[in-house]
This record gives structure tokens, C-alpha cells and sequence, in this order.
């Protein structure tokens, strides 16, 4: 039985078949380099072991010589692979690789001239040894200076593996300078001793060196092995994540089906557009066509398409979040409000993609525009009332008191009262001064001079009247103020003015308040501060308060926005601005601490 021949047999089908099945790995993993430069060295071996089968059964020194001649290719192939594998695996000094190249490449090279190899320049006898009971060939000759070249090669790959292992194992990766770096040191030191030691006579043994493949497998295998291992791992555990997902996008679609809302998706820049059944319901996009961003687009109302197309080109080119509302144009002339939340989000490096829900909330604006009517409609019916109450105490009270003050001064001219004429005098004095506040609540419930000398004049002479009652400094200045104003309007921003420093009189303990009326595009804007006390926007006494829960309902039921900015000891800002056209935008009120 030939034992060595058939081992030789053995290692050369598994260094095949693991170049193979490593061929196969890479071709589905092109990234995977390591698993192409152990394929092509695992293919090498397999084929240097029959060259290795041949030579110990060579004959005569031509035939052996012959053989050698036409093996160093592949031996140089399997050599350098196999430094290409290190410098993959242990990420060895790419010098020690192109060094290890560039000699291994020479001496495929001068090999192809020499006679009758590399290795020896005669080849004058072979000689025979018997191990394992087999006869085999060995080579008797002088060797060749020459064959320094890849004895170097050689020499630099062992330095190499050992020099990349100090590396990974200084890295901290200790499995893998213990694995493969053991494994390809002792891969070196066997083909060293081995080709070496043969070749230059120091015993008779023939040259086996594909053996060694198996020292440069092991730890391969082993990496495979716990590949494969971690591999299953990561299997179970994203057969769980995708049950885990599937039950959340299940619980998700509930949600959105539940809630009525429309959930879409679109690429940055792409024209296709990807709803669910809510969405093309509520965009009126039937199931069975394909949506386009541009059919999308015009469905919007004209007055907010361009406000919404911005606001998405933006979001899409600089990421982030938007918030907004806008309506839909549908066919009969169909009106329909929707609220819009959208995200851009990056995927894998490539361009932005939107996600976005979408809320029909028609109803809900019919309901708020029904509370803002009503609303609207009970500030009216009060400043009606409180114009009559005005002239009641304008045209009845104010007469009367003015007649009974005129009745006392004759009453004190008549001898006999000449006695009780301080007393006369006093009640005169209150009189006088009960008509002086009559006058002033009259004014207060119906500003005459509003609709008579327009908001500037009408705010500017309320701020006189509240700095010449009270021990606070008012400043007022006004720019760019139209001249005529819609009643509602002037109405509006007179009565806030009017809350606010009643409010700064009353609970600020200010000093000094300014009062700033100014136009910016198409909004009048209306600014009090104070350098008062201030409160806590966020406390409980703010949704209490009559006062500043009437003038936000005014500010809305005019679309305006008031804003209000108030912390412990720093005063109080309030900003109000109203369009001075109607339109449809959001009316809020923002409250900031």
C-alpha cells in the first residue's frame, strides 16, 4: 500500500475542492478577497501535490528536473496567494508583500531560462529512499546560487506572518493573530525545512511542501466554522426581528386604518409617489393607477401649492421635519382640509427619502370656523352692547350728572343754604369727578375717537389716558400705518392694546410699558412691553384669565397669530399680527416661557 502517494492523492483533491468551494464563497461575496486569495492558494497546492507525485517517482535526472522546472510556476503562485491571504487577514506591511512578490516573480522568471531549473545547475543522479515502505525519488546535484531568490521569498513570507501577527495581537484581536498567524508561520517553516533541506543535501528526502496547506487551512476552516456558526445566529435572530416588524407594521397599519390617516413615501427628485389605501382616498387617487408627485401637486389649492411644493424641496434638499396645512382642490369644486407631517431621511448614502402622513381634517376646520363665526359673532353682538352702554352713559347719565352738578352751584348762590356751602362744595367735587369717570368707562366701552381719527390717533390718545391715571410711563410710536383700516381690524388690535396695559396697571408693578404699531408685508403688528414682574405662561392662573383668553380669540377670529413672552422678573412681550386681507391661513396662538 503506498501510503505517501496516496496521501499526496488526498491533499491534492482537498486543496481543489477548498479552492473550489472558496471560489464559490467569493463569486457570491465579491467583497470578500481573502476568500479569492486562499481559493487560488488552496488550487495551487492541490496542483503543485501532483507535481510533487510525479517528482518522487522520477527516474532519471532529466525527467526530475523537467518536472521541477514546470512546478515552480504554480509554487510561486501558491506563495505569493498565500502572503496575499495574510496581508488580507492579518493586514500585514503591504512592503513585505510587494517585496515578497516582486522575488517570488524573478524566479518564476529566471526559472523559465535556467537549465535545468532554478533550483540546480546539475542534476547528476537520483537517489532512492524508502518510507512507509514506499520507494521514492530524491535529487542528487549541485545546487544553483540563483536558487537564493525564493529561499529569500520564503524567508520574507515566515517574516511576514510573524511580523503581521505582533500586529493583530497588539490590536487586541487575539483569536485571529493566534489563528491565522500561527498557522501561517508554521505554514512557512514547514516548506522552509522541508524544500531547503532536500534541496541542498542535508538528508535524503524527497520535496513534499503541499502538506503544509493543511497548517494554512486550518485556521480557514475554523474562521468558516465560526462564520457559519455566527451566520445561524444572525439567521434566528432576524427571523425574529422580521416577526417583531411584521407585528409592528401590523399594529401600524391598525393605527393608520383606525385614525383614517394616509401614510406615503417619495424619493428626493422622483416623480412616482407610493400611498396606502388612506392616502389615495384621501387625495382622491384611485387604487388601480400609478400616483405621480405631479398629479399630487395638482389637486393642491392654487393659494398653497407653492407654500407646500417649497416646503417639500426644502425639506428633501436639507433634511429635517415639516409640519403643515393645506388644502385640496377636488373635482365639483370640492374643498378639503389636510394636515401633513413629513420627514427626509437618508438611505444607504443615496438620495433622500420623504415619508409623510397625511390627516383629512375638513371637519375639523368646519367645526373650528363655526367657533371662530360664533365667536366672531359674540365679539360683535358685545361691542354693540357696549356701544349702547356707552351712549347711555354719554348721552343720559353724563347729562344728568352735568345738570345736577349745574343745580348745586345755584343752590349754594341762595342764602339759605350759605351755611352748608362746603358741604355743597364737596358734593359738587364728586360730582365732577364721578363725570370725569363716566366719561372715561363710556370711552373705554366704545371708543368714539376710533372711528373717528383712525387707530394711531385713537391708541396713541389711550396711551396718554392710562400714563396721566396711573404711575407708569407709556411710550407709543407708530410706522407705516395705513391710513384706513377695515373696522374689524382697527377694532381688534385697540382692544388688545387696550387688555394689555390694563393688564400691566394691574398685575405688573412696571415702571414703564412701550407700545410699537408698525406694518410688515401685508400684516399691521401690534407690540406691548412692560419691564414689570411677569408670569408663568404655563401656569394655571393663564387659562383662567378673561383677559388674555379674549384677546387671543380675537386675534384668531381676524387669521392673525399672537405670540406671548413672559418669564419671573423679566416682563412681559405680547405680539399680535393680523392680515389685513381675510384669507384662509392658520390662526394660533403661541405662548413661550
Amino acid at each position: 500500500m503506498k501510503i505517501i502517494s496516496s496521501g499526496l492523492l488526498m491533499i491534492s483533491a482537498a486543496g481543489l475542492t477548498l479552492g473550489i468551494v472558496h471560489l464559490r464563497f467569493w463569486l457570491s461575496q465579491r467583497e470578500r478577497w481573502d476568500q479569492l486569495a486562499f481559493s487560488l492558494a488552496s488550487i495551487s497546492f492541490g496542483m503543485f501535490a501532483w507535481f510533487e507525485l510525479r517528482l518522487m517517482h522520477a527516474e532519471t535526472p532529466a525527467e526530475f528536473g523537467s518536472i521541477l522546472k514546470w512546478g515552480q510556476p504554480v509554487i510561486a503562485v501558491a506563495f505569493i496567494s498565500s502572503a496575499w491571504f495574510m496581508k488580507l487577514n492579518l493586514n500585514g506591511r503591504p512592503s513585505l508583500f510587494w517585496l515578497i512578490f516582486g522575488l517570488r516573480t524573478a524566479a518564476v522568471v529566471i526559472n523559465l531560462f535556467m537549465f535545468p531549473n532554478i533550483n540546480f545547475i546539475e542534476i547528476s543522479a537520483i537517489g532512492h529512499t524508502t518510507i512507509l515502505g514506499e520507494t521514492l525519488s530524491f535529487p542528487i546535484g549541485t545546487p544553483n546560487p540563483l536558487t537564493v531568490i525564493p529561499q529569500l521569498g520564503l524567508i520574507l513570507l515566515i517574516v511576514y506572518a510573524l511580523d503581521s501577527c505582533i500586529r493583530v495581537w497588539l490590536r487586541g484581536d487575539h483569536k485571529t493573530a493566534v489563528t491565522f498567524g500561527a498557522g501561517s508561520i508554521a505554514f512557512g517553516l514547514w516548506v522552509l525545512v522541508v524544500g531547503v533541506g532536500s534541496q541542498w543535501g542535508l538528508y535524503p528526502i524527497p520535496v513534499v511542501v503541499s502538506p503544509s496547506l493543511l497548517l494554512l487551512a486550518a485556521p480557514m476552516l475554523y474562521q468558516l466554522n465560526y462564520d457559519m456558526q455566527h451566520s445561524a445566529k444572525l439567521a434566528d435572530e432576524l427571523i425574529s426581528r422580521e416577526r417583531e416588524l411584521g407585528e409592528a407594521l401590523n399594529w401600524m397599519k391598525l393605527s393608520a386604518d383606525t385614525g383614517n390617516m394616509g401614510m406615503w413615501t417619495r424619493k428626493a427628485g422622483d416623480e412616482e409617489l407610493v400611498l396606502n389605501d388612506n392616502a389615495r382616498q384621501i387625495f382622491d387617487i384611485p387604487v388601480s393607477t400609478r400616483s405621480t408627485f405631479s398629479e399630487f401637486v395638482s389637486k393642491v389649492h392654487p393659494d398653497d401649492r407653492d407654500r407646500l411644493t417649497s416646503t417639500i424641496r426644502k425639506v428633501e434638499k436639507d433634511g429635517g421635519e415639516y409640519h403643515i396645512e393645506y388644502r385640496l382642490l377636488l373635482d365639483r369644486n370640492q374643498v378639503k382640509w389636510i394636515d401633513s407631517r413629513g420627514r427626509s431621511v437618508l438611505e444607504n448614502g443615496g438620495p433622500r427619502v420623504l415619508h409623510g402622513v397625511s390627516l383629512d381634517i375638513t371637519n375639523r376646520k368646519i367645526a373650528e370656523n363655526a367657533i371662530h363665526d360664533l365667536s366672531g359673532k359674540l365679539m360683535e353682538a358685545q361691542e354693540k352692547e357696549r356701544a349702547r352702554l356707552a351712549r347711555e352713559l354719554h348721552d343720559d347719565l353724563s347729562q344728568r350728572l352735568a345738570l345736577l352738578a349745574v343745580r348745586l352751584e345755584a343752590l349754594k348762590a341762595t342764602p339759605l343754604y350759605a351755611e352748608g356751602k362746603n358741604d355743597i362744595d364737596y358734593l359738587i367735587a364728586d360730582i365732577q369727578e364721578l363725570t370725569v369717570d363716566v366719561h372715561r368707562i363710556s370711552h373705554e366701552l366704545h371708543p368714539a375717537k376710533l372711528m373717528q381719527l383712525g387707530l394711531e390717533a385713537a391708541m396713541r390718545g389711550f396711551c396718554r389716558e392710562i400714563a396721566r391715571a396711573h404711575p407708569l410711563k407709556v411710550n407709543f410710536t407708530a410706522t407705516s400705518v395705513p391710513r384706513t383700516l377695515p373696522k374689524r381690524i382697527s377694532l381688534c388690535l385697540y382692544r388688545v392694546a387696550q387688555e394689555s396695559l390694563q393688564n400691566v396697571v394691574k398685575h405688573s408693578r412696571a415702571r414703564s410699558a412701550n407700545v410699537e404699531l408698525f406694518s410688515e408685508g401685508d400684516e399691521l403688528i401690534l407690540v406691548v412691553s412692560d419691564n414689570g414682574s411677569g408670569f408663568d405662561p404655563l401656569g394655571p392662573t393663564v387659562n383662567e384669565s378673561l383677559g388674555l383668553t379674549s384677546m387671543q380669540e380675537r386675534i384668531i377670529a381676524n387669521n392673525g397669530i399672537v405670540t406671548i413672552v413672559s418669564s419671573k422678573e423679566t416682563g412681559t412681550r405680547i405680539e399680535a399680527r393680523v392680515p389685513f386681507a381675510i384669507s384662509q391661513a392658520k390662526a394660533s396662538t403661541l405662548i413661550h416661557d
